[in-house]
């Protein structure tokens, strides 16, 4: 089993993506925390103004940016992850409701328009769901995805031979979890 847990941080002409485990670790030096491949890690508070700036700035918009960056994490997804012995396996996207599931939303459907074997959980924790993943779960259910939406801990299995995507919490997470996501 491979466990991705990513972080994306977008900024004009740059892309800082971070994906756990494969031999990066976290490093402080100066105060500051970094990864062994040299990217800054970014709190909560650093990610909200650097994603603003970025909108103001560029323009682009939340929804076009969340695809941007999302993209350049399923390239990345292709390109280093589903090659070899881990070119067939199949695919579990597991997303909250926010943002950080809005950007599980759209690798899932570029992993669906890919031709891949993906299973797609949408965890029920929530009654409210951000706009962005409202979009995004539109666009996915028009390519024909199943998507299994559910807020009970014994319907999100997996096997030992799948590829699991975490996109259920992002930066905004600013409470202790409880029930489903919890467990």
């Amino acid at each position: 089993m491979i466990i991705i847990l990513f972080i994306t941080y977008e900024f004009p002409f740059e892309l800082k993506i971070t994906f756990l485990p494969f031999g990066i670790q976290i490093k402080e030096e100066n105060g500051r925390n970094y990864l062994t491949n040299g990217m800054k890690i970014l709190n909560s508070e650093q990610l909200k103004i650097a994603d603003k700036f970025t909108i103001d700035t560029e323009p682009v918009n939340s929804i076009d940016l969340m695809e941007r960056a999302a993209t350049r994490c399923f390239d990345f997804i292709l390109e280093k992850i589903l090659i070899d012995e881990n070119k067939d396996k199949p695919i579990v996207v597991v997303c909250g409701k926010g943002n950080n599931g809005g950007d599980g939303l759209v690798i899932a459907r570029l992993l669906q328009n890919a031709r891949r074997n993906v299973k797609i959980f949408v965890i029920d924790y929530s009654e409210s769901s951000s706009a962005d993943f409202k979009i995004n779960y539109d666009r996915l259910k028009q390519t024909g995805a199943i998507v299994i939406e559910t807020g009970e801990v014994s319907e999100v299995n997996f096997s030992d031979n799948e590829i699991i995507i975490d996109a259920i919490f992002g930066a905004g997470l600013n409470k202790p979890t409880e029930g489903i996501v919890k467990k």
